[in-house]
């Protein structure tokens, strides 16, 4: 056993403890130190200013342990100018030495000293002096309450009555008030004072009834009564004070126990003073009752204490000082620079110091020996104090041996957590139960104990335990350089091993030495030997005793002989096993194996295997290849032992722990002999040491014969492979026995776990051919003793050719998807870990999914899974993945068919890939375009799956691009976009284009034949059969609705426009759409709607105009002018859409066409509006702000040379004052300026319209 730190109990609700305090901003725990502490039992107390957290506990039975805070009181002080300075709690014992309840005792920054039930409940308040408490403490049934200039003590027999009645009063009457009771309860109680007036106090601690010599008496009589006064013979019981601080740094104060009786005198003043209270103040001049009252009770009567030694030290300010358990007469200070005192309370000497702990928190740990069976009846036990230290700086624990033992353990903690120590634990308990140490993890919320076996006290001439050890650590120093080729060294390890004495250690040094990676067969078996020999000496000497009398130590003694032992004769056979496996046998020839003997259809079956293997020769293997290469530090003693239990009896295999238990096993039983290495029929004595059962053999067997790669094989190395694998066996089965036998149409126990197991495997290929090779055997070893006149099909041989068929099928699966076709690939493809139970579990589209995954892992072109392997203008490569394709078809017809791969290829990129992260917008792309692959005759398909992705894929992301819009009036930034939609404001332009076509396709495909879904038998067979494939939920869903898919396909027309333009528009869903559209949005597009979408009226119409209008404003802009060249193909392209969505809206196109004829113009694209504008009707309309146009092109002219102003003013006030309108239109402040030449042909052109048509504002004109 070593020291160790367990978890007690857990801390919950912290962070409503913090709120109540007001400490909510800090973000760490950091305001923990800030907080004073306090536990007993199951109560932890809070306190910080003027306010009080009680938590109380409860047995967590989910956690399996304790929990605080599973219900909390919050107390608030009644003057919240009162400052928490110190906070106790000690448990109040009842009639019956059991706990009856916890009294809460709360020191304030006034002197008074609260007193509280565990509920929370005030039950006294007294004012004890008029300075701040600085630290409270209860010792041998006293509260010792110190202030910095005076200690009080209150006897826990005078005031444990008092609150009992006083909680019983409150139990009764909740009425009655603390004033009152302060009035009708007077607390006993002493009181000292220190004789220097500047001592500085930051703690103190006091020890009572100290015996003292003859000298130690003379000594007090002289420093209390003088040199010259008369002394008393008997000396009188004196209390020790040690304070802490500075001005001196450590002083050791005396105090004579006992009440001090009154003399005469003092009781007459006593009698005078209660007089006098009760007349008139204006009659004896003095104060008020109340405050004679008051002082009275401050100012009671001290004594002085006398100082007997002090330790002076200028520089040095005392922080805190912990009492360890009185029968030990030790205590610690730490000071502010860093230094742990030890010092010995007895005789005032300083002990022992310790450097480098600043900030530390200390406390004591008392630990018993156990009781041994000689010393059953003896009460004398010894015992021994450990020092905790925590440095919270360091953020480390350490426990020491006092007086001057060694540090025993090192703990890593964190850095805001606190120690709580209390050298008590309650009002009259046993001895035993007055120490408490524990630690508060800030970390995870949690109170730690402290585990510290008996043994670390002692020195190691004393302690077997503590010398075992010793030479433990030696041994793994040890092993750490050893060289076992060196003799010297191997015997210094056997010396070491002999002195091992305790079974506990011997039985981790046998866990030590198989679990070391460097570890030889013959270091394990020597100390084996050396054990089992120790072990022999034992129980000689120990004889049979029963277990009755006996300590529990030596009962757990024996139990550790027991495990060692077992332990010990298991890993003996394991070696042997190991070292028979291992070696090589230099006579062992090469067996002539003999051929095989197969039927036509399972030679057919091998011979179609290595067939195909052959198409993928000298390809490239996939991530997952099962490649196995032997090598000697995986073949070790240490991974074989490793795989094994060896505490129990029996031998098992440790599989659950280590998955690759089995692999190694098999690896090391069977290598040598699979190779030649050592004869086959060595593997019935390696089987036979082993001690494993014939099932577990068969395990690791099969194991080894799947780690075997046989994928670019031939036919002759793959029979000469499957004869090996019968010649092994045959061993097994001989190991066996009986087991592999059955009686006629029964099933055998043994060949089905075979069959689990095969099925299992991730390797198919190899799983066919055992399969093979075991169905030939088993049929073998049935029970022919029952002779019948026909030939009988058996049930063994049903189950074998049933999973023979299947596993082909997965075979020939495998051997196709587990490599790549190209090296060449975009895509990440991890290879599946394909079994027949896999097939069998993934339910009936698990075929269809497993060559989409691989279609696109190998980037082949999806449009060609409809045509043929014989069309000589595809490429070789795809040609081959082609072919791959139709030879599948011919085991899966249904699940490969080409609109089934397709529908999953989309499902895949959009669902499995584009969904899990929204930036990588290709997938989105690829899967759209897929889409148009579909046939008509598969558009069921097709709509059930637009239905599948609009729900899973489409309409979450969509839906939120929505609300952001229409929030914001256009595209936002990045941040923004990545925090709703998880999509950049860069690609979601090209989301909302790829939803548009998304939902062309979804419209189009509304109408068609319904198919009828089809599946191969062994999908049908499967454990999964009742869970639904992607086909048949895609069969499930109704055609969509097409009003709303057209509705949706308006509405992301709309965002389309404003993200891609940039326009910015407040509200677009609500001016743009209807009550009745916002509310039909993102309903499901395959229900009917239960009512119907009303045509928008004239004034929405003519928003929807407006907002067109803008959007080819906004196209403008996509206009390029370069090297003197005008590129305008987007701009046509986006006004194209825009016109598509005005014609969907029933608007005038010819009022957008006249609108872009105006924009161009502002803008100088004159060529172009000029072609335009002789194809649009009414061009009339436009007129007016075509000659809008060309005036404030003649303005800006007519600014660039103001020289030409005169010949316009010629013309008259008219035209000036039509320019100066013109100049101050906002309408027209983006026009740019132009040439003469350009400015007459615009009014030319005006002039000719307005001259053409019969316009209406020709005066104006």
């Amino acid at each position: 056993m070593s020291c160790e730190i367990h978890t007690s109990a857990l801390v919950e609700n912290l962070n409503e403890v913090q709120s109540f305090f007001g400490l909510s901003g800090i973000k760490d725990k950091s305001w923990l130190h800030g907080v004073y502490i306090a536990i007993c039992n199951d109560f932890l107390c809070f306190g910080y200013g003027s306010k009080i957290v009680i938590l109380n506990s409860k047995y967590d039975k989910d956690q399996q342990q304790k929990v605080f805070g599973n219900s909390s009181r919050n107390v608030q002080l009644e003057d919240e100018n009162q400052i928490i300075t110190s906070i106790s709690s000690t448990s109040i014992i009842g009639g019956s030495s059991y706990v009856d309840w916890i009294c809460i005792m709360v020191g304030l920054s006034t002197g008074d000293v609260e007193f509280y039930s565990e509920n929370g409940t005030k039950l006294y308040q007294k004012q004890l002096h008029n300075e701040s408490v600085i630290n409270m403490r209860i010792v041998a049934e006293e509260i010792i309450i110190f202030y910095p200039s005076c200690i009080i003590v209150i006897q826990m027999d005078h005031l444990v009555p008092l609150l009992k009645t006083l909680k019983e009063m409150y139990s009764k009457s909740k009425t009655t008030k603390v004033d009152q009771m302060d009035k009708d309860f007077m607390l006993t109680f002493k009181k000292w004072d220190y004789r220097s007036k500047e001592i500085v106090i930051s703690d103190a601690l006091m020890i009572p009834q100290q015996k003292t010599c003859v000298f130690d008496h003379l000594v007090s009589e002289s420093l209390e009564l003088g040199f010259t006064k008369k002394y008393r013979i008997t000396p009188s019981q004196h209390a020790s004070i040690i304070t802490i601080g500075s001005k001196p740094f450590l002083s050791f104060h005396s105090a004579r126990e006992g009440f001090r009786q009154n003399v005469f005198t003092d009781v007459a003043k006593a009698v005078v003073n209660k007089i006098t209270s009760r007349l008139p103040s204006w009659l004896t001049g003095s104060q008020s009752q109340q405050s004679v009252e008051r002082v009275e009770d401050v100012e009671n009567v001290c004594e002085t204490l006398y100082s007997r030694y002090e330790l002076n030290d200028y520089q040095r300010l005392g922080c805190n000082i912990y009492l360890a358990p009185l029968q030990y007469s030790v205590a610690v200070a730490t000071d502010n620079l860093g230094r742990i005192l030890l010092i010995d309370t007895s005789t005032g000497i300083a002990i022992r110091m310790w450097k480098g702990y600043r900030e530390a928190q200390c406390g004591f740990i008392e630990i018993t020996e156990a009781r041994k069976r000689k010393e059953q009846f003896s009460e004398f036990r010894r015992s021994g104090l450990f020092l905790i230290i925590y440095a919270p700086r360091k953020a480390i624990i350490e426990i020491w041996c006092l007086r001057k033992g060694p540090k025993i353990a090192t703990f890593q903690a964190c850095k805001n957590g606190f120690l709580i120590y209390n050298c008590h634990d309650g009002h009259k308990l046993s001895k035993s139960n007055r120490t408490s140490c524990q630690f508060f993890d800030a970390d995870d919320n949690s109170l730690k104990t402290f585990s510290i076996p008996f043994h670390c006290i002692l020195s190691e001439a004393n302690s077997k335990s503590a010398e075992d050890f010793h030479y433990l650590k030696r041994l793994k120093i040890l092993l750490k350089n050893v060289d076992f080729t060196d003799e010297n060294t191997i015997h210094c390890i056997t010396e070491l091993l002999e002195k091992f004495k305790t079974p506990e250690i011997k039985l981790k040094c046998l866990e030590l030495l198989t679990s070391y990676r460097k570890s030889e067969p013959m270091i394990i078996k020597k100390a084996i030997e050396i054990f089992l020999k120790s072990l022999l000496i034992d129980s000689k000497d120990g004889g049979n005793d029963e277990n009755e009398g006996k300590e529990s130590s030596e009962i757990q003694d024996e139990i550790y002989r027991n495990q060692l032992s077992t332990s010990c004769h298991n890993y003996k056979s394991l070696i042997e096993c190991y070292l028979l496996a291992k070696g090589q046998s230099k006579d062992c020839e090469t067996s002539k194996n003999e051929d095989i003997e197969l039927m036509d259809n399972e030679y057919l079956t091998v011979q179609r295997i290595a067939e195909l293997m052959s198409l993928t020769k000298n390809k490239e293997h996939a991530h997952g290849s099962k490649n196995v290469t032997f090598k000697d530090n995986e073949e070790s003693i240490v991974s074989f032992l490793t795989g094994f239990v060896v505490h129990s009896d029996s031998i098992f295999i440790n599989n659950e722990h280590q998955k690759n238990a089995y692999d190694q096993i098999g690896s090391v039983l069977f290598t040598n002999a699979w190779f030649n290495l050592i004869p086959m029929t060595n593997l019935l004595d390696i089987f036979a040491l082993s001690r494993i059962n014939s099932e577990d053999i068969m395990k690791c067997f099969l194991n080894f014969w799947l780690q075997q790669d046989v994928t670019c094989a031939d036919e002759n190395f793959i029979l000469a492979e499957m004869t090996k694998f019968k010649e092994v066996l045959t061993q097994v089965c001989l190991y066996a026995g009986g087991s592999v036998t059955y009686a006629y149409n029964s099933i055998c126990l043994f060949w089905q776990n075979v069959r689990e197991y095969l099925l299992e495997s991730s390797n198919p290929i190899n799983s066919l051919l055992a399969a093979i090779i075991c169905k030939n055997f088993a049929l073998k070893k049935q029970d022919e003793s029952q002779e019948f006149g026909f030939e009988q099909v058996t049930q063994e041989e049903c189950q074998w050719t049933l999973l023979t068929e299947k596993l082909n099928d997965v075979a020939v699966l495998s051997i196709f998807i587990n490599q790549f076709a190209s090296s060449n690939t975009n895509h990440k493809y991890d290879v599946p870990n394909i079994s027949l139970k896999k097939i069998l579990n993934d339910g009936k589209g698990i075929i269809s999914e497993l060559v989409a995954s691989w279609l696109i892992g190998v980037d082949f072109p999806i449009n060609l899974i409809f045509t043929s392997s014989s069309d000589e203008n595809i490429e070789t490569d795809k040609r081959n993945v082609i072919k791959k394709l139709e030879i599948l078809r011919e085991y899966f017809p249904y699940s490969l068919n080409a609109a089934v791969i397709l529908c999953h290829v989309i499902w895949e990129l959009l669902s499995a890939r584009w969904s899990k992260k929204l930036s990588e917008i290709q997938y989105l792309k690829n899967g759209i375009e897929y889409l148009g692959l579909f046939e008509e005759k598969d558009y069921h398909l097709k709509q059930g799956l637009c239905v599948l992705l609009w729900n899973a894929n489409f309409k979450i992301p969509l839906k939120a691009t929505q609300k952001l819009i229409n929030k914001t009036g256009r595209l936002p930034r990045e941040k923004l976009c990545l925090q709703h939609t998880m999509i950049p404001d860069f690609l979601m332009p090209q989301f909302l284009e790829q939803t548009l076509v998304f939902l062309e396709h979804f419209r189009s495909c509304t109408t068609y034949n319904k198919l009828e879904f089809k599946c191969e038998e062994i999908l049908t067979q499967g454990y999964s059969v009742s869970s639904l494939s992607l086909i048949e939920l895609i069969m499930q869903q109704q055609s969509g609705n097409l009003p709303l898919l057209n509705l949706h396909f308006e509405m992301v027309k709309v965002l389309e426009l404003i993200a891609f333009l940039g326009i910015k528009y407040r509200r677009p869903m609500e001016t743009l759409f209807d009550e009745v559209c916002n509310k039909t949005f993102f309903m499901d597009l395959n229900k009917p709607l239960t009512y119907s979408i009303v045509k928008p009226d004239g004034i929405r119409q003519s928003v929807r105009i407006f907002f067109l209008m803008k959007a080819i404003t906004s196209t403008i802009d996509l206009i390029i002018e370069c090297q003197q060249k005008i590129y305008l193909d987007d701009h046509f392209k986006w006004i194209q859409k825009i016109k598509e969505l005005g014609t969907i809206w029933d608007l005038d196109i010819n009022d957008l066409e006249r609108h872009q004829i105006q924009e161009l113009f502002m803008n100088g694209y004159d060529d172009m509006a000029d072609e335009l504008l002789e194809k649009v009707l009414e061009p009339e309309k436009i007129v007016k702000k075509l000659l809008d146009i060309a005036a404030k092109r003649l303005d800006l002219h007519l600014q660039d040379s103001r020289s030409n102003w005169k010949h316009v003013a010629s013309g008259g006030s008219l035209l000036t004052n039509y320019l100066e309108i013109v100049k101050d239109d906002p309408v027209l402040t983006n026009v740019k300026a132009s040439n003469l030449e350009k400015l007459y042909r615009l009014t030319y052109k005006i002039f000719q319209i307005a001259s053409l048509k019969n316009f209406s504002d020709s005066k104006t004109l």
